[in-house]
């Protein structure tokens, strides 16, 4: 999937469990899934896995202003690959522009 094809599944009730927005910072911020993310622990073979390249904190407080923001999404058939070091220096950066 495209950075903007998982965004817009994101926000969109049909694809997303039926969450609106609040709801969408809700899950985002408390599931216990999601949160997991930050604790992964170890693969069968005894590796750990790797945590998200922001902190738990930074994602919430990312997803709180892109939420705020109105939800903006890049075009979904723009095509381009998910990049997890592009996602992590846009929270960054929305989280400095809430501040």
């Amino acid at each position: 999937m495209t950075d903007g094809q998982i965004c817009h599944q994101l926000i969109d009730l049909d694809r997303n469990g039926g969450r609106n927005r609040e709801d969408v910072i809700a899950h985002m911020t408390g599931d216990a899934l999601v949160q997991w993310a930050w604790a992964p622990g170890v693969h069968p073979g005894g590796e750990p896995r790797a945590a998200p390249g922001v902190t738990q904190e930074e994602f919430h407080a990312a997803t709180r202003t892109w939420i705020e923001a109105g939800a903006p999404c890049p075009d979904p058939a723009a095509g381009r690959p998910f990049d997890p070091e592009e996602a992590a220096q846009i929270e960054r950066y929305l989280q400095e522009a809430s501040q």
